[in-house]
This record gives structure tokens, C-alpha cells and sequence, in this order.
């Protein structure tokens, strides 16, 4: 048994703080098994902190700076081993850094960037334009903003519906005002102003009656929109101009257009005009209703003859006053003894217009025939 000195001396060194020490296999499974991750440290997971009062420890030593961005947290509670307790810690991160063992706090905590400065002049032609809340950076708010060269022409504009301002050259930056400073001339539009220019109308509400305001912005008179009978293929006899069959603008002005096999062997000559055009031959008539401005392309071929192994083929396009009116009033194209022909035609005005297969002679002309029809609509869907 050892002498009483003895004893006392083992007694202190165990009190001892700085001078104890507990050895990691000495301590708890659960710190000596934790990593570098930030609630222990493998190489020196614990720190001890005098005697334990009472069994307890409740009085862990104050957090410190393990570096300068990393701050040493205790643990509230330790344990107490062989009389001495030993407290955990954990590793805490500072993202402004550490300092007298605790995290500095953010620069931009307090700092309010929700109400950017007023616009100002930065020099004589460059005028700073904020434009809205900021961000802070480091403590200071920096504010999102466009430098608007005020010697640069600034582009013509409506100052409102009826007033065109134009500029005639650079300008200045206004301090006093905030604003760049370019000479200008106001115009009072006749009608309206659109973007930067004075116009007629902006849209079909400022046209009057039947007229609509087209792309060049100008009131139109619409014309004679195309009838509902002339969107679709008819059937019609195809005799003289009354029965001439109609062929649909949907079907004309869509894919390739419209294409037509048959023969007049068994036509008659309804079709008979005097003049440097022969067309005494059995006949098939066609009509199209075109919006002005519109075209087509009608290509015909003549095949294999009724009596004959071939014939010669007459093509003829008529016109009319235009609209509603579907008579063969005025002949515009006509070219006989042909086997094969393209015509493009652009139509003068509104209106029905009439197409004629004939038969250029008397004299067994008339035969298989294919005509294709490509109509190259003014507007979207043909209006139909």
C-alpha cells in the first residue's frame, strides 16, 4: 500500500488541468471513432477542464479560434473521467472569418440596397439610369444601371396618339433635370402616330364603313371578298360562260393547285368569236373567282385526239365588270394551235374570270386535254 505522500501527489496530478491528460483510448467509442468533420477531432478530440464537481461537468471552457476562418465549439455537458473533466467540440466554419472565438458577422447584414440612387449625370453626355433594387457586396450595395449616351441621335417616337417627335442630332446630359437634352420637332399627325411615323390608322377601328386598315396602315375599301360558292370545286355543265364550272380558290391555292383530265369529244361549240384567235372547236369553260392582285397559272396540254391522234387546242381567258358579275365580257388571253401552253395572269380587279378549253378549227379539233390551275392567293386561306 502506498505512503500517504504518494497518494496525495497522484491525487494532484490528476486535478491538475494543465497538467492532466486522458488518452484516447481512455475515451467514450463516440469520440474516438469521429473524423475531421466538424463535431470532433480524430487527433485531439477533447480537452480537459479541471476537476469535476460533484460527478458533473457543466462548465466547458470558452469557444476559441481554431484559425482564422474555423471557431472551436465545446460541448455544454462533459465527462467526468478518473476525476477530471473532459469536454467534446466540434469544428464550426466562419464565412467572414474568426475572431476573439467567435464568427464575424456578415458586413451586409444591417444594410438595407432596396432603394437605389436617383439618376444623374456621370459626365456632360452620359446620363446613369438605375434601374431598381441592389445587392451588397463586402459591407456596400452596388445597384444595377445603363449609361445612356445622351450624344447619340435618340430614335423618333409618338410623344402621344396624334403626335410624331422627331430629333435632328445628339444632345447633352441634363443635370439639373437628369435626362439627356437632344434638340426635336413635334408634328401633329393628321390622324394618328404608330411607333415613329404618322399613319392613317393603327387597326380597322379607326377606318370607317366597310374600309380596313391594311398592312401599310392606310383605310382600304375591301373590294368584293370572295363569294362562299367560289371556295369550292363546282359542278357545273361547262357549257358557253353561264355553266361554266367553278373551280375552288381552297383547292387552287393550296399544294399544287387544281388539275383537270377530261375531253371535249363529246362538247359542242359554244365558244365562237370572230378575230385573229381561232377557237371553232368543241369547248369546256372554267371560272375562278380572283381577288385583285392575285395571279394564276394556267398550263394546259393537249393529248390524243377525239377523231385525229392529235388536235390543236385553243386557251382563252375572259374578264368582266368585276364582282358578282360572271359574264365573258372582254376576252384578255387567247392563243390557238397549241399542244401545250403556260399562262401566268394577274387578275386587274375583283371578280369572276372564265377559262376556255376550245377547239382552235372546225375541223375534228377536239380531244383528251389536262389543265392545271395554281392560284397564288393576297391573303391567308384564300379567305374562304
Amino acid at each position: 500500500m502506498p505512503d500517504r505522500a504518494s497518494w496525495w501527489i497522484g491525487l494532484l496530478v490528476l486535478a491538475c488541468s494543465a497538467c492532466a491528460r486522458v488518452e484516447p483510448e481512455d475515451l467514450p467509442d463516440a469520440w474516438a471513432d469521429a473524423g475531421p468533420d466538424g463535431t470532433t477531432d480524430a487527433t485531439d478530440p477533447v480537452v480537459e477542464a479541471g476537476p469535476c464537481v460533484d460527478g458533473t461537468c457543466t462548465s466547458p471552457p470558452l469557444n476559441e479560434c481554431e484559425d482564422a476562418v474555423h471557431m472551436r465549439v465545446y460541448d455544454s455537458t462533459g465527462d467526468c473521467i478518473d476525476g477530471t473533466c473532459v469536454y467534446g467540440y466540434r469544428l464550426t466554419e466562419c464565412a467572414h472569418g474568426c475572431v476573439d472565438g467567435a464568427c464575424v458577422s456578415s458586413p451586409c447584414t444591417d444594410v438595407d440596397c432596396t432603394d437605389p440612387p436617383g439618376d444623374h449625370c456621370v459626365d456632360s453626355t452620359t446620363l446613369r439610369d438605375y434601374e431598381g433594387a441592389g445587392t451588397c457586396v463586402d459591407g456596400t450595395c452596388s445597384y444595377p444601371h445603363t449609361d445612356v449616351d445622351c450624344a447619340e441621335t435618340p430614335d423618333d417616337g409618338c410623344v402621344d396618339d396624334t403626335t410624331l417627335r422627331q430629333y435632328s442630332g445628339g444632345g447633352t446630359c441634363d443635370a439639373l433635370a437628369a435626362a439627356c437634352d437632344a434638340p426635336f420637332m413635334d408634328t401633329a399627325c393628321p390622324d394618328w402616330c404608330l411607333t415613329d411615323t404618322c399613319v392613317e390608322c393603327r387597326s380597322d377601328t379607326d377606318c370607317t364603313g366597310a374600309e380596313f386598315c391594311n398592312g401599310d396602315h392606310e383605310c382600304e375599301d375591301p373590294g368584293c371578298p370572295p363569294p362562299i360558292e367560289s371556295c369550292t370545286t363546282g359542278s357545273q355543265d361547262r357549257r358557253g360562260c353561264s355553266g361554266a364550272r367553278i373551280i375552288g380558290r381552297t383547292a387552287a391555292g393550296t399544294g399544287g393547285g387544281v388539275s383537270i383530265s377530261d375531253d371535249t369529244c363529246y362538247a359542242s361549240n359554244r365558244f365562237d368569236s370572230s378575230g385573229s384567235c381561232w377557237d371553232a372547236g368543241a369547248d369546256h369553260s372554267y371560272r375562278i373567282y380572283m381577288r385583285a392582285g392575285e395571279s394564276m397559272d394556267v398550263e394546259v396540254y393537249a393529248d390524243w385526239g377525239c377523231v385525229e391522234t392529235s388536235w390543236d387546242l385553243t386557251l382563252k381567258i375572259f374578264q368582266n365588270s368585276g364582282c358578282t358579275d360572271t359574264a365573258c365580257t372582254t376576252r384578255v388571253f387567247c392563243e390557238d394551235y397549241i399542244t401545250s401552253h403556260t399562262e401566268h395572269f394577274t387578275a386587274p380587279h375583283d371578280g369572276w374570270y372564265i377559262i376556255v378549253v376550245d377547239g382552235t378549227t372546225a375541223f375534228d379539233d377536239e380531244g383528251d386535254y389536262d389543265l392545271d390551275v395554281t392560284l397564288t392567293c393576297i391573303a391567308s386561306d384564300c379567305e374562304c
